[in-house]
């Protein structure tokens, strides 16, 4: 095992050691680089590049997000380390690097934002109280991102609504209709969304896979009771 990192740690350790990165990582970079300097034991030198290897991964994603679990989730593809291990006492170095970096990375698009942010958080004399709200604000923003993203999947997805245009002033007396096709969309909606990665909770709202609330309460039971009026009127239409 030792040998084996060891290969590892002559082959592939300069590359990233010495790569060139963008200016925004480029002090985590440095940070990292003193770190893995630090570290003796072979195996958590291996670690710590998974870890930047998933950072620099995670950036370069639509989702920018530092959090443990998901940053996790890139590091056990890699070989470790695993999430459990980070969160344990002995993964400060892990936890340390990924703060650092999540700080640093910040998008384009929420400079401004982030510039009032700054300005708020050097109302705290405390550092390390200043790193926790930033890290607190970052992982907000990227769970809206995320809310945001599913929501348009699930918009996407959904069946057509029936136009409720007025199609002329005289009031109709006959009951409203759907077509064959339009149910059996209905259906296939509700029917999907379990393979899809949803779920729809007690209350008749859909979820997605991390429980975010994607469509409120009723809202299935809502098409349910449009296809238990409907079902029976639509042969032929």
């Amino acid at each position: 095992m030792t040998k084996s990192l060891a290969k590892l740690d002559t082959e592939l350790v300069v590359n990233v050691l010495t790569e060139k990165v963008d200016d925004i990582v480029k002090e985590v970079h440095v940070y990292f680089v003193e770190l893995y300097g630090k570290t003796l034991n072979v195996d958590t030198k291996s670690m710590l590049i998974n870890v930047w290897k998933s950072l620099e991964l995670i950036r370069a994603s639509p989702c920018n997000d530092y959090r443990l679990g998901t940053v996790g989730k890139f590091t056990k593809a890699m070989g470790g380390p695993q999430t459990q291990s980070m969160r344990n006492a002995s993964g400060i170095h892990y936890r340390n690097l990924i703060d650092k970096y999540a700080i640093a990375a910040k998008l384009p698009e929420q400079a401004t934002t982030n510039n009032i942010h700054d300005q708020l958080l050097k109302e705290v004399d405390n550092k390390h109280t200043q790193q926790h709200i930033r890290l607190i604000i970052q992982e907000n923003t990227s769970l809206r991102n995320q809310l945001n993203v599913a929501k348009q999947n699930i918009a996407k997805n959904a069946p057509p609504i029936q136009s409720t245009k007025v199609m002329d002033q005289t009031p109709s007396l006959s009951a409203p209709t759907l077509s064959k096709t339009k149910i059996e969309a209905i259906n296939k909606f509700i029917n999907g969304l379990e393979k899809k990665g949803y779920s729809i909770n007690e209350f008749g709202a859909i979820n997605d896979s991390d429980g975010l609330e994607l469509a409120p309460p009723g809202f299935i039971d809502a098409l349910r009771d449009v296809l238990a009026q409907f079902n029976g009127n639509s042969s032929g239409k």
